[in-house]
């Protein structure tokens, strides 16, 4: 499922915006040897569904970053919590030496293991019934996708800096480029006191995320044009969930919205959108409430689609037919069987 997906591409940018505050302070990189914890809490639509926690070890010979990010989902009785953990190893460098990741999606777990040999990176995917070794391209500059923003920050900050990155996700072992831009210097507030950050803006995927980072490399905020948040917290808070979303109430949530009134409202069962500028034509979710009826792509690389809009209809059901069992209205993990990540699991 497309929605489901994203939520793991977002919250893995986040895992590595996380991972860049350990090594930095007043803007210089850490000398010697040291280790730190860092934590932020996950929301969307301010509703907390996760956190991510990341722990660097640093000395004269490389870097090591223990990251874990976890979020709550189910569908109905279906508990669908993903977890997925990674071990990094960067040179002293910053460049990437190799990479141990574990990561459970309803139950299922699945394990890669990844090590750079020149300009390849060799990786061994492991699930239980499958083992198999496999290589890519792996061309100088392209960076871990959980460690990418260490490398800015190696080389400093600046208002209107910009550029493209090659990234490596690991959770779907696949390449991706991640275009960013620092946009402005601005005061935040964190417990109490004003912080001054950098604005950078991100986009991959067809996500957009926007994170205020601290001269120091603490990242104090986060957000993206699909409604996710996160914020630096303490480790108690941070761990501290709401009740997990079902798959259902994130569409809903995610289900378009018009800015003004629509008139006789009562009477319309259907509505045509045209929607633009689009980054991606898979940012809109669908279900049987809307329907994607027709994408294009603009002369400027957005996309413009056409989005059929339903009212759903109340049921009534007659003294005769009695009321259906609720076990069969309930959502359907099985939906989710052509995402990327439940793909992964069954390949081969």
């Amino acid at each position: 499922m497309k929605i489901f997906a994203q939520i793991i591409f977002i919250l893995w940018a986040f895992c590595g915006s996380v991972a860049a505050q350990s090594l930095f302070q007043g803007g210089a990189l850490l000398q010697g040897s040291g280790e730190q914890e860092d934590w932020m809490g996950t929301y969307f639509q301010g509703k907390k569904m996760g956190f991510t926690r990341v722990q660097t070890r640093w000395t004269p010979e490389g870097i090591e970053v223990d990251s874990t990010v976890f979020f709550q989902i189910r569908s109905k009785s279906i508990d669908q919590s993903t977890t997925i953990n990674q071990k990094t190893r960067l040179g002293p460098d910053f460049k990437l030496r190799g990479f141990s990741l574990l990561q459970e999606i309803t139950g299922h777990r699945q394990q890669v293991e990844g090590r750079v040999e020149g300009n390849r990176l060799i990786y061994r995917i492991k699930s239980r019934g499958f083992d198999k070794e496999k290589s890519i391209e792996f061309p100088p500059g392209t960076l871990s996708s959980s460690t990418f923003l260490l490398n800015l920050l190696a080389d400093g900050l600046k208002v209107g800096q910009k550029g493209t990155l090659s990234l490596f996700l690991e959770p779907f072992q696949m390449l991706v480029d991640l275009e960013y831009e620092v946009l402005r210097k601005e005061n935040l507030e964190y417990e109490g006191k004003p912080v001054e950050t950098f604005a950078i803006k991100q986009k991959f995927s067809g996500i957009e995320t926007t994170l205020w980072i601290a001269g120091d490399g603490s990242v104090i905020k986060e957000t993206t044009n699909q409604g996710f948040e996160s914020f630096k917290e303490s480790a108690e808070v941070a761990q501290k969930l709401d009740e997990p979303l079902t798959v259902s109430s994130i569409i809903t949530m995610s289900l378009v919205k018009p800015d003004q009134p629509i008139n006789r409202s009562e009477r319309v069962r259907e509505i045509i959108f045209h929607l633009q500028p689009l980054r991606s034509p898979d940012l809109i979710p669908e279900d049987q409430r809307q329907k994607i009826l027709q994408t294009e792509q603009l002369p400027n690389g957005f996309y413009r689609a056409t989005l059929q809009v339903k009212t759903e209809l109340e049921q009534s059901f007659s003294s005769g037919l009695g009321k259906p069992d609720s076990k069969y209205l309930e959502d359907s993990a099985q939906v989710q069987s052509r995402h990327p990540m439940i793909r992964a699991l069954a390949r081969e």
